[in-house]
């Protein structure tokens, strides 16, 4: 900032691009000598899609049109409002992360890794669907949010909760997976579920939990897809857990505690294992449907 390649002032500075003469600066791109590092700053990217080698950044990034990274990339706080090719691994470090439109995609994978003094914290909040075709892992004190709308994993979409410190939270929306999407389970999590607010969220998708904790804290969460649970879960009073598979629910060494209901209103559930529903009082074990447990 400040150099003869910016304009506008150092409050809000833009990358030259007006000059097309043959001293014109060179662009940033995708050339291994183009590394951007950005300190503490806010930057948007907004008026046409850019490729970079890698970048690391600071402070946050605002991407409103599309990006492609080729190399391992850290961005703190990623605002995503556009498409994102990642060919190298991106890592998100910060708690302001929001994806409001958009694909992200590539064999990069993208992993959200906070640290002792703050959450990776990244948030679906869109008025529609964004689509993740790559593998998402939430590591050591990562969090991955659905607060509105639809996040969908496309053919090669998978989410990752991996880990005690690790945490899948949904307050709205829905989790749904591709037809052509072949992970057995593109959802599996040995970490946090956390179910906040008082609306309904529902995961389409093929679940899997083995080990972890559960929190249904509010409204309900729907198990529409198939789902594999095995883990402790506490269901508030006043909140839901239902269990909608028409094809597969199983409990696995599963413990059901707390004063909210649970509802069997798909397929009847297969028990493996010691499976334990000690709910207190006001809390309900409901099958409908002539769903039943087995």
């Amino acid at each position: 900032c400040g150099s003869a390649n910016w304009h506008g002032g150092c409050a809000a500075s833009n990358w030259d691009n007006r000059n097309t003469g043959a001293d014109a600066p060179r662009l940033p791109g995708s050339d291994p000598a183009d590394r951007v590092f950005i300190a503490d700053a806010d930057v948007t990217l907004a008026d046409q899609a850019v490729e970079l080698f890698s970048i690391d950044a600071t402070g946050s990034l605002a991407v409103r049109n599309a990006l492609t990274i080729a190399q391992a990339s850290s961005i703190e706080n990623l605002l995503l409002a556009s498409d994102l090719t990642v060919a190298g691994p991106l890592t998100l470090s910060g708690p302001g992360g929001m994806w409001e439109s958009g694909t992200i995609s590539g064999p990069g994978g993208v992993t959200l890794l906070g640290a002792s003094t703050q959450t990776a914290r990244f948030v679906v909040d869109t008025e529609g669907v964004v689509t993740l075709n790559t593998a998402m892992t939430a590591g050591s004190i990562g969090s991955l949010s659905v607060d509105d709308g639809t996040l969908h994993l496309a053919d090669g979409g998978s989410v990752l909760i991996d880990g005690l410190e690790a945490a899948l939270t949904l307050s709205s929306g829905r989790v749904t997976q591709a037809a052509a999407n072949p992970a057995r389970y593109a959802v599996e999590s040995t970490g946090q579920l956390v179910k906040s607010g008082s609306g309904t969220a529902v995961v389409e998708a093929r679940y899997r939990q083995t080990g972890g904790v559960g929190l249904i804290g509010g409204g309900e969460l729907v198990f529409e897809g198939d789902v594999l649970f095995g883990m402790d879960t506490e269901i508030l009073e006043d909140a839901a857990l239902t269990f909608a598979s028409a094809a597969e629910t199983v409990w696995q060494e599963a413990v059901f505690t707390g004063a909210g209901a649970i509802r069997v209103a798909g397929a009847s559930v297969e028990a493996r294992g010691r499976v334990s529903v000690d709910l207190a009082d006001g809390g309900e074990l409901v099958l409908e449907g002539g769903a039943g447990i087995v």
